[in-house]
C-alpha cells in the first residue's frame, strides 16, 4: 500500500504543479487592471474553500498553516470523508492563493497536502486490511514525505534536510558554484513586500534541467544570507517561449 501511496503522491504533484504555473502564467499575463484585484479574488476564493469545509465537516486546516489539523492526522483522528475533503480543498486553495500573489507559500501546504493523502491511504489499507488505528498515523507521515519529494523533484541541496540542511543560513558555499549578480551597497534599508521576480533567457541541450534562483543579501563582512528562493523545472514545460511564463 506505501508503494501506491507513493505513485499517487507522484500523480498528485504532478497535477498540483502544473495547476499552480498555469494559473500564475494567466493570471501575470492579466492586464495591469486585473492583477490589481487578483490577490483579493485569490483571499475570496481560498476563504469560501475554507468556510465550506468547516461548515460540512467540521474540519480546520484550509485557511492557515494546518499544522493543529495536521497533528490529528498523525495521530488517526481524522475520518476519511474529512481527508479526502482536505486533500481537495487545501490544493484549491493554495493553487488559488499562492498564484494570485497572495501571502504565504507552499512548504507548508505540501506537507499539509501529503499527510492527508496518506491518510487516505490508510484509511484504505485499514479496510482491506485490517491494521491497527495506529497505522493512519505511519500512512499520514510517509504522504507527507512522499508529496513533498515529489513537488520539489528531490531537487537537489536546495531540498535537503537533516544536520547539514542550510535553510537561510550563510549563502557564501552555494554562491561559489552559482553565477551570481551584485548591486552596489544599499545606501539605506530596503523592505521586500511580495513576490520577487526575475526575467531569464538561456537555452539547456539537457533533457532534463532545475533552475534555481536565490535571492541573497550580503553582508559586508561578506556573509550571505538567504532571503528567498525559487525553483522551476524545466522538464514540466515544453521548449520554447513558455518558460517565459513560469
Amino acid at each position: 500500500m506505501y508503494a501506491l501511496l507513493g505513485v499517487a503522491a507522484a500523480v498528485l504533484s504532478r497535477g498540483f504543479y502544473s495547476l499552480l504555473l498555469t494559473l500564475r502564467a494567466r493570471m501575470r499575463n492579466a492586464s495591469p487592471a486585473k492583477r490589481a484585484v487578483l490577490p483579493a479574488l485569490g483571499g475570496l476564493g481560498t476563504g469560501v474553500l475554507g468556510v465550506v469545509v468547516g461548515v460540512t465537516l467540521g474540519a480546520r486546516g484550509v485557511l492557515g498553516d494546518g499544522y493543529a489539523t495536521l497533528s490529528a492526522a498523525l495521530v488517526g483522528d481524522l475520518s476519511l470523508q474529512v481527508m479526502v475533503a482536505l486533500v481537495v480543498a487545501k490544493l484549491l486553495a493554495t493553487a488559488l492563493c499562492y498564484s494570485s500573489g497572495g501571502a504565504g507559500g507552499i512548504f507548508a501546504p505540501v506537507l499539509f497536502i501529503g499527510g492527508m493523502l496518506g491518510g487516505v491511504f490508510g484509511h484504505i489499507d485499514q479496510a482491506l486490511f485490517t491494521h491497527a488505528n495506529n497505522e493512519l498515523g505511519a500512512f499520514a507521515l510517509v504522504g507527507m514525505g512522499a508529496f513533498f519529494a515529489a513537488v520539489i523533484q528531490a531537487a537537489g541541496e536546495v531540498g535537503r534536510y537533516g544536520d547539514e540542511a542550510e535553510w537561510a543560513t550563510d549563502q557564501r558555499e552555494d554562491d561559489g558554484g552559482s553565477l551570481v549578480f551584485l548591486t552596489e551597497p544599499l545606501a539605506e534599508k530596503l523592505e521586500i513586500l511580495g513576490a520577487p521576480l526575475v526575467h531569464l533567457r538561456f537555452s539547456s541541450d539537457k533533457p532534463q534541467a532545475l533552475v534555481c534562483a536565490r535571492l541573497n543579501d550580503v553582508a559586508p563582512d561578506g556573509r550571505s544570507t538567504r532571503v528567498t528562493v525559487g525553483l522551476l523545472n524545466l522538464t514540466r514545460y515544453p521548449r520554447g517561449d513558455s518558460w517565459a511564463n513560469a
